[in-house]
């Protein structure tokens, strides 16, 4: 989205409104695979110890989620306050050329193909208990 005033100003000198969309508690539950032989032959690198699976839009509902964000942006766009902005979507994407841009299946096809994740951090529960536990207190 591009905004003529009061905005960011892009490689063309037009300015800007970036505007994301996130889901804030996603469905989606991904994997780490550790590698533990790896790292008792004496490799250190993350990379090479385990394998972070994210599992991003597994859940639909997720991405079902999303849309609906993106739709609530231009429900905002759509205000009388914001329409004095003169925001235009402008489709900077690779789905644009094969969906109408502005389409809930061109959104689909953004949100697939440019969707990442941002800082993520979280905890496991770790104890002796395999029912209440993620992993060990030797982290297994």
């Amino acid at each position: 989205m591009y905004l003529r005033r009061n905005g960011l100003v892009n490689e063309s000198g037009k300015a800007y409104i970036l505007v994301e969309a996130s889901v804030g508690r996603p469905k989606d539950i991904g994997e780490i695979r550790l590698k533990t032989k790896a790292y008792l032959r004496g490799k250190r690198k993350n990379e090479d110890l385990a394998l972070i699976d994210f599992k991003l839009l597994d859940n639909k509902s997720d991405e079902n989620g999303l849309l609906e964000a993106i739709k609530n942006i231009f429900i905002l766009f759509n205000t009388k306050a914001l329409k004095t902005l003169d925001v235009n979507l402008i489709p900077d994407s690779p789905c644009s050329t094969t969906n109408l841009a502005g389409s809930d299946a061109y959104w689909v096809c953004a949100i697939r193909s440019e969707c990442s994740v941002g800082s993520v951090g979280g905890t496991c529960r770790m104890g002796i208990d395999d029912k209440d536990s993620v992993v060990d207190t030797k982290f297994r």
